[in-house]
């Protein structure tokens, strides 16, 4: 398990669209079957405002957001 690691952060998932990355279609399941330990931060990346909503009501804590600048 990740959480035995000694890693103190562990991106937990990805708020992302499952018409673009199928893949994560399963977000809200993954998120709510992790076991949590004490001491370590589960963030979610969110790349956008819909992202970050379904985090929310998914019950995530903390979010990973990311930006760019040209």
């Amino acid at each position: 398990m990740l959480s035995e690691t000694g890693l103190q952060v562990i991106e937990a998932t990805s708020f992302v669209s499952p018409k673009w990355v199928p893949q994560m279609a399963d977000h809200t399941e993954v998120l709510q079957g992790i076991k949590k330990s004490p001491g370590i931060s589960y963030p979610v990346l969110t790349p956008n405002l819909r992202g970050f909503q379904a985090a929310v009501a998914a019950g995530a804590k903390e979010v990973s957001i990311f930006g760019a600048a040209s």
